[in-house]
């Protein structure tokens, strides 16, 4: 089983730390954002996020290095801000 935490569907935040778990213990896990190429990663944190939708995958590892059959996707949408009237 496979776990995400504090990753809300809609978010103001440009920079996040995606944490996640799996059921299997001394797990690894490789990541990707937005479609990029997978990478080694726990926590996953990200840079100055671009307003607009978002896709994170992350999938576990066995200890020896092999990537699991299936990924685990979350998305969510980067909103701005909205204007503060006096």
């Amino acid at each position: 089983m496979f776990t995400f935490y504090g990753l809300k569907s809609k978010t103001f935040a440009r920079r996040l730390k995606i944490r996640f778990a799996s059921s299997v213990t001394g797990s690894g896990f490789r990541c990707k954002l937005d479609g990029k190429p997978f990478k080694s990663c726990r926590p996953f944190a990200t840079k100055r996020l671009a307003f607009g939708p978002h896709e994170f995958s992350a999938i576990a590892t066995s200890a020896a290095g092999q990537a699991g059959p299936v990924a685990s996707k979350k998305f969510w949408v980067l909103r701005h801000h909205r204007a503060r009237h006096r």
